[in-house]
């Protein structure tokens, strides 16, 4: 099997797990866990196995070095590292926060097509830079917002405004998270950045939960806590393994291949999560929301197509001179 098609397979599981992580976190909302514990739990189990992760690595050093493998995985290697780090997780936790929402209240592959959005806003965004996208990506991203519009099923009006709202700040909030994320080349190491974002996030969770309610702002799906049943705490485990095999396979898939090539992949996760979605309860899409989830997979494979078309040109041309 070449390096392209692993690079593909591992991305194409990842989207399974990522969508076994959405409807985990949709049993937990349905059973009364409210969104900002959900992001807790989640966060806090990610801190836990990313530290377990280093802890196995360095099991064979002393103490002392251990210690040195903790702090440089959460140093920052440049100056101004620390600001970018928290712009990036304030957006990250802005986007996670109003998903999780979406996914607690609206059918899942609906919820998971506004979250998985934001390359139409990276290229709205894109319009005013010198970079300019090419038609096929303008032409892409108007098919994009089309079906954004079709999702939001204003004919029958089943998705009400607020979710709307939630899902377009969700994907905006992701947007902005993203172009902080470039900017932080250098600054930090990947795992610096998993580590740091998980300890913020787990911040988050814990101030919604608590803070929201005491400055008024309490909704049961939102903020409060709940004390997590035998069942939940075995989703809640499942949830941060999930969530963390989804992460890994991602990872290593960018490793085989080009990022473009395999992240048109990633738009699997709308058709399992709509699949897992109906398995729970929700209702089948309306010929409108279906026709408005296939544009959303059209428009990302289109943004991909001028980069994956290039990184083909460009390994053609490598083994050319190479041979």
């Amino acid at each position: 099997m070449s390096d392209t098609l692993k690079g593909i397979f591992l991305m194409a599981l990842a989207t399974i797990f990522f969508a076994a992580m959405n409807g985990l976190i949709k049993t937990l909302g349905s059973l009364g866990m409210p969104s900002m514990e959900n992001i807790f739990f989640r966060a806090l189990t990610m801190v836990i196995l990313v530290f377990a992760s280093i802890l196995v690595t360095n099991l064979h050093k002393n103490i002392g070095l251990f210690f040195n493998a903790m702090k440089n995985a959460l140093r920052s290697q440049k100056k101004g590292g620390l600001s970018k780090l928290l712009i990036r997780s304030l957006f990250g936790a802005i986007s996670m926060s109003l998903g999780f929402y979406n996914f607690i209240t609206i059918p899942l592959g609906i919820a998971t097509a506004f979250m998985l959005s934001t390359p139409l806003y990276i290229t709205l965004f894109a319009l005013f830079t010198k970079n300019k996208p090419r038609p096929i990506v303008i032409f892409a991203t108007i098919l994009g917002f089309v079906g954004i519009l079709l999702i939001s099923d204003p004919f029958e009006g089943k998705i009400p405004i607020a979710n709307i709202i939630v899902g377009i700040l969700s994907a905006l909030s992701g947007t902005f998270a993203f172009f902080t994320l470039k900017s932080m080349n250098g600054y930090f190491k990947s795992e610096s950045i998993v580590m740091w974002y998980g300890i913020i996030m787990t911040l988050v969770g814990l101030l919604g939960m608590f803070a929201l309610p005491v400055i008024g702002l309490h909704n049961p799906l939102i903020s409060g806590f709940k004390i997590p049943s035998s069942y939940m705490w075995i989703l809640i485990v499942f949830v941060g393994i999930s969530g963390t095999l989804a992460q890994w396979l991602m990872t290593k898939s960018y490793m085989f291949t080009s990022p473009a090539i395999v992240s048109p992949i990633t738009y699997l996760r709308i058709i399992w999560s709509m699949i897992i979605g109906i398995f729970l309860g929700d209702s089948l899409p309306s010929l409108y929301q279906a026709l408005g989830l296939l544009l959303i997979i059209v428009c990302g494979v289109l943004i991909a197509l001028p980069i994956i078309i290039q990184d083909i040109r460009d390994s053609k041309n490598f083994k050319k001179l190479k041979s």
